[in-house]
């Protein structure tokens, strides 16, 4: 089973590996309240990029770990998207040999 981890950050960021995080502005100090019911990935996502959308000035980043299959290769077309992101950065972290975890950086336009 995968953790994910979701981080928002506004202006400055501090680069560790080769993703963006920072403590300016997460979820856990936001009024959102996380469901406790077991949700699809592509649910989440969207429902983060809707929370980041309303919490997000335009230049605010976004940071999560987003689960990959190894063996679909890595296709930048099938990461998450939003019209109103642009994603900055996608680093791997391989887990095994059948799956990874993407961290992806998006950047509020």
């Amino acid at each position: 089973s995968f953790s994910r981890f979701f981080f928002f950050k506004q202006k400055t960021a501090y680069e560790i590996s080769a993703c963006l995080v920072g403590s300016e502005m997460c979820i856990r100090d936001s009024q959102y309240i996380i469901p406790t019911q077991l949700a699809s990935c592509d649910f989440v996502v969207e429902r983060l990029f809707h929370f980041a959308r309303t919490a997000l000035r335009p230049g605010g980043r976004m940071v999560f770990l987003f689960p990959w299959e190894r063996e679909r290769g890595m296709n930048y077309e099938e990461l998450p998207h939003d019209e109103d992101f642009r994603l900055l950065e996608c680093s791997e972290n391989i887990l095994n040999k059948n799956l990874s975890r993407v961290c992806l950086t998006y950047e509020r336009l």
